[in-house]
């Protein structure tokens, strides 16, 4: 038992949240056609962050360093002070040298692909462009992913109160993916246009990409059965698939009907002189997603929430029960001699 427990695993799987950030933009670079990708990192760079021009302008007069800070990066930063915090509570090396390694993986990205998303937000980025922002997309999702793993080997301890939390990295991955969604509904500047294109072509990707949240909501239903199936504690597992449920019957009936409104009004609602129903429509279509949004991040965090409290609550029992055994095989020992 002594192997599979973990001290509070809160940094893990906020840095969980960040590589499903990273993982939704790799869906966009494999799933979707250069002109559509402009499109996408169009609604996601033009945002209104706190600070954003400060820091910019710092950076520009102080630094001479002609960069503009996105959500990515904001997210990241927030990741890092979390795990700062956490490796100061545990005195835990592997938390506290977090924020470093995300440094190194933001500076890589603030070199080799942010300069070519501003020629893909303009049109002008050419086949060599688009390749290397392809490949550095893939290099830097693949060194988050690797960050995690050694991460939450970085967090195993004899003493500490959880188990493997399996269920609550997948959790963070959708949780990833739907901050995204949360961020160009809220955030982003881009007009009903662009946003629309968003919801409309990420959700259409090529090769399967479309039915990332169904393959996802089955691993999660997987870890789910096998939680239940391992540690027997029905009241917890019970309770976590609810809001799992609520998230998947949003996703089903009330999301996935609303992208496909936008894809009808586009061609219904064609030319010119139909632009300002299309408009109309298209921004009412926009509103409901951004509530939609909202109450699939609230389900999916509930159901991070529970999955932290059943991981500690298992882990405990089975603490006090192999106790227990140590305790009678230590009596009987003491009978004999």
């Amino acid at each position: 038992m002594a192997a599979c427990r973990f001290r509070c695993p809160f940094s893990g799987v906020c840095l969980a949240i960040l590589v499903g950030m990273a993982l939704q933009d790799l869906r966009a670079e494999v799933g979707l056609k250069t002109r559509i990708r402009g499109a996408y990192y169009s609604v996601l760079q033009n945002t209104d962050l706190p600070f954003k021009t400060n820091i910019t302008e710092t950076m520009q007069e102080r630094f001479e360093i002609d960069h503009t800070p996105d959500s990515f990066e904001y997210a990241a930063v927030a990741v890092a002070l979390l795990s700062l915090l956490m490796g100061l509570v545990h005195g835990n090396l592997e938390e506290i040298q977090l924020p470093i390694l995300l440094g190194g993986v933001l500076f890589l990205r603030a070199k080799y692909i942010v300069p070519h998303l501003a020629n893909l937000l303009k049109k002008k980025a050419n086949t060599g462009e688009v390749t290397e922002v392809r490949v550095f997309m893939c290099i830097m999702a693949l060194a988050l992913v690797t960050l995690l793993y050694v991460h939450m080997r970085g967090l195993q301890s004899n003493t500490g109160s959880f188990c493997y939390p399996v269920t609550a990295l997948l959790l963070s991955l959708v949780l990833g993916f739907k901050v995204q969604d949360v961020i160009a509904d809220n955030l982003s500047t881009s007009d009903w246009l662009y946003k629309g294109r968003y919801y409309k072509e990420l959700n259409a990707a090529n090769y399967g990409l479309d039915k990332t949240y169904e393959a996802m909501a089955a691993l999660i239903a997987i870890a789910l059965l096998y939680k239940l199936v391992r540690h027997r504690h029905i009241i917890l597992d019970i309770v976590s698939w609810i809001p799992v449920g609520g998230a998947v019957f949003l996703y089903v009936e009330k999301f996935k009907p609303e992208v496909a409104m936008l894809k009808e009004i586009s061609t219904k609602y064609k030319g010119t002189d139909q632009k300002a129903v299309r408009q109309e429509k298209c921004e009412e279509v926009l509103e409901n997603l951004k509530q939609i949004n909202v109450q699939m991040a609230g389900a999916i965090a509930l159901a991070l929430l529970l999955t932290f409290v059943a991981c500690s609550v298992y882990t405990s029992k089975a603490s006090d029960a192999s106790k227990k055994k140590e305790d009678e095989k230590t009596t009987k020992v003491q009978r004999k001699g």
